[in-house]
């Protein structure tokens, strides 16, 4: 079922055209500490640099020892990222159906962003960049890039390509004094309503474009689930899956799972993490899924099972703490 090869549709991505923001056609934001990160360790490496551009030195091994502490863990995830930096100081939004305009009027307000791409690199896999500049005349976006170096300018067309495979998702974190400007500058979508009602009928325009747009469908399946339909959410992502989806793509994203057990569908979860993990080999938040699965089974102890390796994998990694002190009686 997860086996059928990825069918691209990159060209759907500037279906429509890029309409222009005011303010000047190009801005670089600076200094931005630049570090090559580490196996598995973009996220880390990433909010690091972010960080440097406040005047907040620390390391990706400082970061890591939060946002994955084991060293083999392979993802990270936009709200372990978001915690972090609310630990630091910051207010952070995590948007997602993000833009290049968008990008522009927070680079213009002095904002760098945290985007979730799609490296294209060995068979694809998840990666975070941090975008810190644009050229408007050019038609180009900069970003220190962990993986491929400091100073790296892509294409409106290449950067969205990238972009699409998490229907752009992006991290803005703020001092909490200029939450208002933000909000300005994001607009309808600071209501998570209006953000994921967008993101649907984005996806359904691109499916209307390109019907075996995989990533399309994915990313309608998350607009229906955080919408309150998880049977809408299973039909289109199963939809992504039979079209095709990368390898390596669900080792980072879990909606699909969590559709599943929302509607009961439990044992289907099992079966497809298993799939998964047979390849991932790791993943704290694949084995609470797991776990939420198993304990609607009524096999409690392999629930327990799975979140004590969620928590080995992860040491404290919330959601799965949570739910083991559930089973063990608060104790």
């Amino acid at each position: 079922m997860l086996a059928q090869p990825y069918q691209g549709n990159e060209g759907v991505v500037l279906a429509t055209p890029i309409a222009p923001t005011q303010g000047p056609d190009r801005v670089v934001l600076g200094p931005m500490t630049h570090d090559w990160q580490k196996l598995n360790n973009c996220g880390p490496t990433t909010t690091a640099m972010f960080l440097s551009y406040f005047g907040i030195q620390v390391t990706q091994f400082d970061t890591a020892a939060f946002l994955k502490p084991n060293p083999r863990d392979r993802n990270v995830n936009p709200g372990e990222i978001a915690a972090y930096l609310r630990q630091q100081g910051f207010e952070v939004f995590v948007g997602i159906n993000g833009d290049i305009p968008l990008l522009e009027r927070l680079l213009q307000a002095g904002f760098p962003v945290i985007v979730e791409q799609w490296l294209q690199y060995d068979g694809g896999m998840g990666h975070y960049r941090v975008v810190r500049g644009f050229d408007r005349t050019k038609q180009e976006i900069l970003f220190n890039d962990s993986f491929l170096g400091p100073d790296i300018w892509f294409t409106y067309a290449d950067f969205l390509r990238d972009w699409a495979y998490y229907n752009n998702l992006y991290i803005v974190a703020y001092p909490p004094e200029q939450t208002d400007l933000v909000r300005s500058i994001i607009g309808d979508d600071w209501e998570p309503a209006n953000m994921w009602a967008r993101l649907a009928r984005d996806m359904e325009a691109r499916i209307a474009q390109a019907p075996n747009d995989a990533l399309a469908w994915y990313g309608l399946g998350e607009a229906r689930l955080r919408l309150g339909d998880p049977e809408g959410a299973i039909e289109a992502y199963e939809r992504a899956i039979a079209i095709g989806l990368p390898f390596r793509y669900l080792w980072y994203r879990y909606g699909y799972l969590e559709a599943l057990n929302l509607v009961g569908q439990y044992e289907k979860v099992l079966q497809v993490s298993d799939e998964v993990l047979a390849s991932m080999e790791m993943s704290e938040d694949m084995r609470y899924q797991r776990a939420v699965a198993l304990k609607a089974l009524g096999r409690t102890d392999e629930a327990r099972a799975e979140l004590e390796k969620a928590l080995e994998e992860h040491p404290g990694f919330g959601p799965a703490a949570v739910l083991l002190q559930t089973l063990t009686g608060g104790s």
